[in-house]
């Protein structure tokens, strides 16, 4: 994650990725991580692919 990504990811709460590389499936794909709290104030990242 450069440091633009980062700062975009804490300003916006998500960013959207472009071309990523999954090892298990040998594929690349786009996605949106997003950053959420959970119920403790905790926070998460869950990421989700877009539709190619």
């Amino acid at each position: 994650m450069t440091e633009n990504t980062a700062r975009q990811l804490l300003k916006n709460g998500s960013i959207r990725l472009k071309h990523c590389y999954s090892r298990r499936k040998d594929k690349y794909f786009d996605t949106t991580v997003s950053m959420v709290l959970d119920p403790d104030g905790k926070v998460q990242f869950r990421m989700g692919k877009d539709n190619k």
